[in-house]
Order: C-alpha cells, then structure tokens, then sequence
C-alpha cells in the first residue's frame, strides 16, 4: 500500500541539492552466439536422407540497473534460428514427413515437438499437416521448438534450445527424430547432431533511465534499486526505503 509522505517529503527536499543525480541508467547487454552444426550420414537403407546446418546463430539481451547499486537483472529477451533441414526422398516412391511424430531432443535431454517454418507461429498448437516429398525429390525447410516460441512486442520470438554461458558456452548435443510415412508404414529416422558454439560478441549500450532520488515516478513502474515511489502532497515521487 502507498503511504502519503507529508512528514518525509519536505525533509527529503531539504537534501535534494547533496543528491549526486534525480535519475539512474540502466544497461544493456547483448550477447551473440553461433552454434556450427554437425550429423552424421544416414544410415544404409534409409528412405530418406537428412542433412542439417550448417550453423544456427542466436542471442540473448539483458537489462541492468547501473549506476550506485550492485547490478540487478530487470529484464531479458531472447531469440534464435531454428535448424535448417533438407530431407531428400532415396526412394522411388512418394513420401510423407509426419511432423507430429517428429520431435527434437534440447541439449538439456528435453524431446520437443517442432514447428517446421511452413505452419505459422500462431498455430504452434494446432496438429500440422504432413509434407509429401515426391520420389527422389527433396524438401527444405527451418524447425523450431514449438513451446519456445512467444509473442513478444509485436514479434514472434524463439527461445534458444542451445546453452546461453558467458564467457564460455559448452558444446552440445542434440538429436533430431524425423518420421516418414512410406507405403502406409511410419519409419522414424533418428538424427544426432553436434553443436560446437561460440561467443561472437557481448555488447552493452545505455538504456532507459530508472528514477532516482526525488524523481516523478509511477507506482506500477517503480524506481531504481534502493528506492520506492510513494505519494507526495500533488504527485509520486522515489524516495530510499525506510
């Protein structure tokens, strides 16, 4: 609950000129990853042949309260590409790729329904429709993790399924399970995958500004670390926690 601040505000007005500032930065840091891709052939016999990569490229962006105070995470976003696959048929027959029988294992072990790019982002949980590949031909296309994706200010973004370390992120490994329908019997082909991943770079800027001492302030929004908004006589404005 706010509390009126009849007695505190005018003391707090008094000291204003020995405040170093009425405002704190805040940071922005991103980190940009690349991931290198490498899969086995596919095995004698196989219907079809699966080739991924060569790389997926992803980051994530954190914002930082800055100047005074011990850094504080406020907020995050993330994004990535999805893993591009071409899946030629090695028969003499129409295939059908089951999407839905079709998973990709996380380098965490986590198994992940997909989301190839032909099905839009905003039916992620709706069944997709099989793609017919005809004899010896081939198709191209990028799968996400369906449970990664959000819609966040306006975009869609993905949730990277690839390890987020500074300063050195771990090589993975994934695994990614394609079934194929021929002649009426499902064949699932499994796919390992290695992930070699790189920092590329980590870059910071200035952000929005957080208020400080004695600076307006909206109550849902808040202040910098150390300070909270309370009503004055006329308006909000932050002041040090009691």
């Amino acid at each position: 609950m706010l509390a009126r601040s009849s007695g505190l505000f005018p003391l707090l007005l008094l000291t204003a000129c020995t405040a170093p500032s009425s405002l704190y930065m805040s940071k922005v840091e991103t980190s940009s990853y690349a991931a290198s891709l490498t899969s086995p052939p596919a095995w004698e016999g196989s219907p079809v042949r699966v080739v991924v990569g060569p790389s997926v490229n992803y980051y994530q962006t954190r914002t930082w309260d800055d100047i005074g105070h011990p850094y504080q995470e406020s907020g995050q976003t993330q994004d990535t590409e999805g893993v591009t696959v071409d899946i030629f048929n090695q028969t003499d027959k129409p295939v059908r790729v089951d999407w839905e029988r079709s998973s990709l294992t996380d380098a965490g072990g986590h198994v992940r329904r997909i989301l190839h790019s032909g099905a839009a982002p905003a039916t992620r949980g709706e069944p997709q429709a099989a793609t017919v590949i005809p004899e010896h031909g081939q198709v191209s296309t990028t799968i996400y993790p369906a449970d990664g994706m959000e819609f966040v200010n306006g975009q869609w973004l993905r949730q990277p399924f690839l390890p987020i370390k500074l300063p050195d992120p771990p090589d993975a490994q994934l695994s990614l399970l394609i079934a194929v329908v021929v002649d009426g019997a499902l064949v699932t082909i499994p796919q390992p995958i290695s992930a070699h991943i790189q920092l590329i770079q980590t870059t910071s800027k200035s952000g929005d500004r957080w208020p400080g001492m004695l600076a307006p302030c909206k109550p849902l929004v808040g202040c910098a670390q150390g300070f909270t908004c309370l009503e004055s006589e006329s308006d909000f404005r932050c002041v040090p926690f009691p």
